[in-house]
């Protein structure tokens, strides 16, 4: 076989599956598989896609293909296995896992609606008696005096027929003083009564009347969202400690690796050196 696959072949990139996540490449995969088997005689697989001693690149692509179909189911749950997370001494394991969803969403309403009626009636009644008595009392005193002189002087004359000068014929001249006093006293009284009396009445209704409306609305929404988790583990006590122990070493003493060559090499080899 190792005069038609070699490490320049790549045979595990013809393959095309992933063995990333179990830390080996492409490459390793090709040195580990030529150490191993490049001894062996081809299968009549090989000899079915080989071209004048060699293996063209559209075959080996087909032969990748192929052997990934064949192995992949297999080697996916292998695969699966090796990346388990387990403690191998605990043979017990239940988790259980709660998730609790919870959708509160309230609408509420008020539509209220309020009418006002009142009335209000007034009687009012008033009565007014007011009496006012006047007592006034005013005493004059008064005196008045006038005093005034005065003197008169006259005097007449007469013109003879064709005179031009006129001559006295009468002179009158006199004196007069006049005197008077005038005096007034009295006593002036006003007395009497003002009465103000009568009623005053205020009736009457005032109406106080309406309609008041409301209208009111209220929405929440809430949303609430619990997970839980349980989980029980260790060992039943049916197998002991060491025998645990014991199949977790001869688990690991299988290889997953070993296993994907081994199975590549039953289809393109034949167990004969």
């Amino acid at each position: 076989m190792k005069e038609l696959i070699k490490l320049t072949t790549n045979l595990f990139n013809y393959i095309n599956y992933d063995f990333s996540d179990v830390g080996v490449s492409n490459a390793t995969l090709d040195f580990y598989f030529i150490s191993k088997y490049s001894n062996r005689w081809c299968s009549p697989v090989l000899d079915l896609l080989t071209e004048d001693d060699e293996i063209p690149v559209a075959n080996l692509t087909v032969l990748g293909t192929y052997i990934n179909q064949l192995y992949k189911v297999k080697w996916d749950k292998l695969k699966a296995v090796v990346l388990a997370e387990y403690n191998p001494i605990h043979n017990y394991f239940d988790e259980m896992v709660e998730n609790i969803e919870d959708n509160d969403d309230k609408t509420v309403t008020l539509d209220s609606d309020t009418t006002n009626s009142s009335t209000k009636t007034n009687n009012l009644t008033r009565t007014d008696n007011l009496t006012r008595t006047d007592d006034l009392t005013r005493t004059d005193d008064l005196t008045t005096t006038t005093s005034g002189s005065a003197s008169t002087s006259s005097e007449d004359s007469i013109y003879g027929f064709n005179s031009e000068n006129d001559i006295p014929s009468d002179v009158n001249e006199g004196s007069r003083t006049v005197s008077e006093s005038v005096s007034q006293e009295g006593t002036v009284e006003n007395a009497g009564t003002v009465r103000n009396t009568g009623t005053v009445t205020d009736t009457g209704t005032v109406t106080d009347s309406g309609t008041g409306t409301v209208d009111n609305t209220e929405t929440s929404e809430r949303d609430y969202t619990r997970e839980r988790t349980v989980t029980h583990s260790g060992n039943i006590g049916n197998i002991a400690t060491q025998d645990l122990l014991q199949k977790e070493v001869e688990f690991w003493q299988w290889n997953f690796i070993i296993q994907v060559l081994s199975d590549v090499a039953d289809v393109i080899t034949l167990p004969i050196y």
